[in-house]
């Protein structure tokens, strides 16, 4: 069943996914306070969920669960209690400060509010099939598939946890974090492991979901913005009546698009830097682990891998389509009989236009993805004698 989009394409449709992440975190928004929120303002609840409670939320957890170590193990070193408070807490810890680093300059506010006003309400135009595909990839990806899928991998990674447990087979978590001297024949350390590994699933799994998810429906924005903006480009030149002041309107549209690009890479580059680096490091670790594993822990590690093919997928993909966009908006103009305008002024601000567009900005981490990038093209040119 197709996604239809209205008429009008209207700027918060496109976070009907975001809406459906709401209840599956069980996220009453048709309670009195929240009710007559838009959707507008619910993402910005979100958002604080993700970052802030759920950072507060497992801090509050893991400071009981140290109580318990300690109940269940009196005599533990002070070393591994100094250990295992430092480990636990850094990952609460580590999205507390992004958090605040975001609180602090305003950056996804600051985007939010520019695609709320730069976002057009004109029809849509001969591309509508081509915007149409657009639409229905944000909705497919994450309505449908991305979400369920995590979910169901969940399911299946908390019945082997329950296994584990039953059958007092340490979990890969447990035996990282916990200290070595702790005695694990206690029931309570059973409780103890169970929520432990919950907790971490949990609190990994909304910022990394959420962060996806935005990363996916600002760069489905800009590039619908760049084909709008590219079919009016197109249109405008060949009205051979063309006025400097309708090129001025459509340059300051592609400068403001320009800057949104660089604010979301500004803003999701650490984020992205992040999900590489533990991306590439897990999924190698694990495709290691499974040749030297048991046969019964060979199913987990993939279950492990396939959690993060999706996360790898989104960056590289929706990381290439901004420069994609600039790129077709480039070919655009030329293609066009721009050159045939006797104004020597639109000429100019044309060719200006141009020059920025190869100015690509990167939605990836840092410059990781670029300098391989790079490398790659040398390595393939080089000939051979």
């Amino acid at each position: 069943m197709e996604n239809k989009i209205p008429e009008k394409l209207n700027f918060d449709d496109f976070f009907n996914p975001v809406h459906k992440i709401f209840k599956i975190f069980c996220i009453d928004f048709e309670s009195e306070k929240l009710k007559n929120l838009t959707k507008w303002d619910k993402i910005k609840k979100f958002l604080k969920l993700c970052y802030i409670t759920t950072s507060l939320i497992s801090l509050v957890i893991f400071l009981i669960l140290q109580i318990i170590l300690i109940i269940i193990q009196p005599k533990i070193s002070l070393d591994d209690i100094i250990e295992f408070v430092g480990r636990s807490v850094s990952t609460p810890l580590a999205f507390t400060i992004i958090f605040l680093y975001t609180k602090r300059k305003n950056q996804i506010i600051k985007i939010l509010n520019q695609f709320r006003k730069i976002f057009p309400k004109y029809k849509m135009s001969e591309d509508k099939k081509k915007l149409q595909n657009y639409y229905n990839s944000t909705v497919n990806i994450f309505g449908k598939f991305y979400i369920r899928f995590n979910s169901f991998l969940i399911v299946i990674y908390v019945l082997f946890l329950i296994k584990g447990i039953l059958q007092n087979d340490d979990t890969v978590a447990l035996r990282i974090w916990l200290p070595k001297s702790i005695n694990r024949e206690n029931f309570c350390y059973k409780i103890f492991e169970f929520i432990w590994t919950i907790s971490i699933t949990v609190n990994c799994l909304i910022p990394l979901c959420s962060n996806n998810l935005m990363i996916v429906t600002f760069t489905t924005i800009l590039v619908i913005n760049f084909e709008i903006l590219k079919n009016d480009l197109k249109v405008a030149l060949n009205n051979s009546k063309i006025q400097l002041k309708d090129l001025k309107l459509i340059v300051d549209r592609h400068n403001e698009l320009f800057e949104i690009s660089r604010n979301v890479r500004e803003h999701f580059s650490i984020l992205l830097f992040i999900i590489f680096v533990q991306g590439s490091f897990t999924f190698s670790f694990y495709c290691a682990m499974i040749f030297i594993s048991t046969d019964e822990k060979q199913i987990s590690y993939i279950i492990n891998i396939i959690f993060g093919i999706p996360t790898m997928y989104l960056q590289y993909h929706y990381g290439q389509k901004l420069i994609d966009s600039s790129e077709n908006l480039e070919n655009g103009i030329l293609e066009s009989n721009w050159y045939n305008i006797k104004n020597k002024k639109i000429k100019k601000s044309l060719i200006i236009l141009i020059l920025r567009l190869r100015k690509s900005e990167y939605l990836t981490g840092e410059k990781w993805v670029t300098i391989q990038r790079e490398t790659f093209t040398k390595v393939r040119n080089l000939k051979f004698i």
